[in-house]
């Protein structure tokens, strides 16, 4: 082999025949006829030395480096070959991948795991897609399912009998599936005591990755005890819908700690802790609806009740909630209290 020209196709060729990680640095190694190393941010480290070459004494070792910014370092040292500036990124890209799928070693179905990555390169993507007959644009929906482990399993299974599946993977925490875009929850039913459930948005299948960070954020709305959560529906059918998220999902992707400190979070989790789950319930209905009267008719409670509670967060945050922009505030502020207090933690 004479080096290496064009560095995107080399590894995408290389994540294409599914190679492991051990197989794409001895091929990189033997490409640029040199060193290719890697240590990954837990400490593991494999070297490969092309065994053709034999060491030149006559100059001094040169040795490149590219920390990736998930911690991975990656370098080549007494390459023979010219390299390109872009090597060692797409190195370290390729490795990711292959971690990723070295990870699962009893999952044979790297084509789930490769449309799941955000990251993976265009070339294995488009090999996963055919091998599960999708086509780039074709629309799909990620089922996201957690909980007690026995009863989550049957879920899954009763999930997996009532969509058109095209995949399944197994995260710590969570189980996500790559159904049809037609799925709705009506035929499947409620999820059981125990369990949450949560599916995204419709998105195209190229971008299955966007569609299950949408319902990983979704799956975050969710609450085992089949209490209100911000985004209650009246329909509620113990589903969370992803496409209903907006820019709301948004917040999903902040610290607990920075929403933890948030003032109105406090206020909001000192009036839990005063008055129970219920003045949360009322506020809840109350953001969402345009009265104290509409409220009441949601939660099938006198509106002289809801009006008590609103006035006693009124109290507590010092302010009037009768505007629709307060209310907004308060959904807002709702939502991120959920995410502190309430919220599952179902990302890997």
């Amino acid at each position: 082999m004479a080096g290496i020209t064009d560095a995107v196709q080399f590894f995408d060729g290389l994540l294409a025949e599914a190679r492991s990680r051990e197989a794409i640095l001895a091929q990189a190694a033997v490409a640029i006829r040199g060193t290719v190393a890697v240590r990954f941010p837990g400490g593991d480290r494999i070297v490969r030395v092309s065994p053709a070459i034999k060491p030149h004494f006559s100059r001094p070792p040169t040795r490149v480096n590219y920390h990736a910014p998930d911690g991975l370092h990656v370098w080549h040292q007494d390459a023979h070959e010219e390299v390109p500036d872009d090597f060692l990124p797409r190195l370290a890209v390729a490795l990711r991948i292959a971690a990723h799928w070295d990870r699962a070693p009893n999952d044979g179905n790297h084509a789930i795991q490769t449309l799941f990555h955000a990251e993976a390169a265009p070339a294995p993507k488009t090999a996963a897609l055919a091998e599960l007959s999708l086509l780039p644009q074709q629309p799909v929906r990620v089922l996201a399912i957690a909980g007690s482990e026995k009863p989550a399993e049957r879920f899954v299974e009763q999930c997996t009998q009532s969509s058109e599946l095209y995949g399944r993977m197994t995260f710590p925490k969570h189980e996500a599936m790559l159904v049809s875009a037609a799925f709705t929850p009506e035929p499947v039913g409620p999820p059981p005591p125990g369990v949450l459930a949560a599916f995204s948005g419709v998105f195209p299948a190229e971008r299955a990755d966007r569609a299950l960070r949408n319902a990983q954020d979704a799956l975050r709305f969710t609450t085992l005890t089949r209490q209100r959560s911000p985004l209650h529906l009246a329909r509620d059918t113990g589903w969370r819908n992803g496409g209903e998220l907006h820019g709301i999902a948004a917040l999903t992707s902040l610290p607990r700690g920075k929403l933890r400190a948030l003032e109105d979070v406090q206020i909001l989790e000192q009036l839990r802790k005063a008055h129970g789950d219920r003045v949360l319930h009322v506020l809840e209905a109350f953001a969402t609806t345009t009265s104290v009267r509409g409220a009441g008719s949601e939660l099938y409670m006198h509106r002289n009740t809801v009006a008590h509670w609103v006035r006693k967060a009124e109290e507590a945050f010092g302010y009037s909630l009768s505007q629709p922009y307060a209310r907004a505030v308060l959904f807002v502020s709702l939502c991120m209290h959920h995410l502190v207090y309430r919220s599952p933690e179902v990302t890997p």
